[in-house]
């Protein structure tokens, strides 16, 4: 498969230093529109690193592609791509030149993937906006300048995962308020200035694997998450230095694996979980400095044989909720390092708050 890939590549590149064939002839300049190629057609794979390559394309053939990745210092626009309506994969990256992505406007439908990853400069989105389904994954991170995601505002499915992960000055995620489900995994990671979900209210589905939400140092409300009903994998809410709150879970029965809720500075209050019956492996609440009981997982029934930690909350003193699960957990059982630490059978006999 890499050797058929190298093979289009190294094709696609003699086309565009020899301009279009139909038929083994050369097409000149006659047959062609103002718009492009008058004979379209489509490739597997295109790889374009300079803003000549970006300007040439619009003179070949080409509206359909299979996987476009475009990088290099000196794109400053993607205006030749403007023929292109359909593109199996897009990734964008290290364009660190690159504002926008007009130039795209014309894709249309649904995508195989899209990321966007690493371009310094690139403010706006919007050519992506007659997008309306990502089959597989939709990823964007480390765009140090943007600010918001106004330009998938049409995409109403993400196949597999939907990744928004450091971007540094990323005020919101309306952008994302048609998409109706993410079917694997959801990560918001590493948004510095992001204060709230609002965007995701109207994803309503399971999420088949992971739910991470972690280093966003300025989340104070989970709110938009909301419609979510439970967690395949893992639930991770990690290191949001803001976050007061877990309010937005409440919908959540379940978590086929671990709960984990760590290092989160403000965190007073986890009712919001008050609806989550089972966990499949282990449940860890550790360091969160503001933590003072766990009422939100009395209704937790059932865990797997993994961990149940509770560990180095510096003010948890009311350790209640957690006495039906005491009962039938049969896995490692730590608590520790807190303010108040009652041995497991102190739980089970009420001795569980200070």
């Amino acid at each position: 498969m890499n050797k058929l890939k190298i093979l289009l590549l190294l094709s696609f590149f003699n086309i565009l230093t020899i301009g279009c064939s139909d038929n083994g002839n050369s097409i000149n300049n006659d047959d062609f529109d103002g718009n492009g190629c008058t004979d379209v057609t489509d490739i597997f794979s295109v790889q374009l690193n300079t803003q000549i390559e970006i300007d040439d394309f619009i003179n070949n053939c080409y509206d359909t592609v299979g996987l476009l990745s475009i990088n290099g210092d000196d794109i400053t626009n993607l205006e030749g791509l403007q023929n292109l309506t359909s593109v199996g994969s897009l990734f964008i990256h290290d364009a660190n030149s690159l504002i926008n992505l007009d130039g795209l406007n014309n894709l249309t439908g649904m995508i195989g993937s899209i990321t966007l990853r690493d371009n310094d400069s690139l403010i706006n989105i919007e050519a992506l906006q007659n997008l309306t389904a990502v089959s597989s994954s939709l990823v964007v991170e480390f765009n140090i300048a943007l600010t918001n995601l106004e330009g998938l505002n049409n995409i109403s499915s993400v196949g597999e995962s939907l990744n928004i992960n450091t971007n540094e000055v990323l005020e919101n995620l309306d952008g994302l308020s048609n998409l109706l489900s993410v079917t694997e995994s959801l990560f918001i990671q590493g948004n510095t200035v992001l204060e709230n979900l609002n965007g995701l209210q109207n994803v309503s589905s399971s999420l088949e694997n992971d739910l991470i939400l972690s280093n966003n140092s300025s989340l104070s409300s989970l709110n938009g998450l909301q419609n979510l009903n439970s967690v395949g994998r893992n639930l991770k809410i990690w290191n949001n230095d803001y976050l007061t709150n877990l309010d937005g879970l409440q919908n959540i029965s379940s978590i086929g694996k671990s709960l984990e809720i760590e290092n989160n500075g403000a965190l007073t209050d986890i009712s919001g979980l008050q609806n989550t019956t089972s966990i499949g492996i282990s449940l860890l609440i550790n360091t969160n400095d503001a933590l003072t009981n766990l009422d939100g997982l009395q209704n937790i029934s059932s865990i797997g044989g993994g961990f149940l930690q509770i560990q180095s909350n510096d003010v948890l003193s009311n350790l209640c909720a957690i006495q039906q699960i005491s009962n039938t957990f049969t896995g490692q059982f730590i608590i520790e390092f807190n303010l108040f630490n009652p041995t497991r059978q102190d739980i089970i006999d009420g001795n569980c708050s200070q």
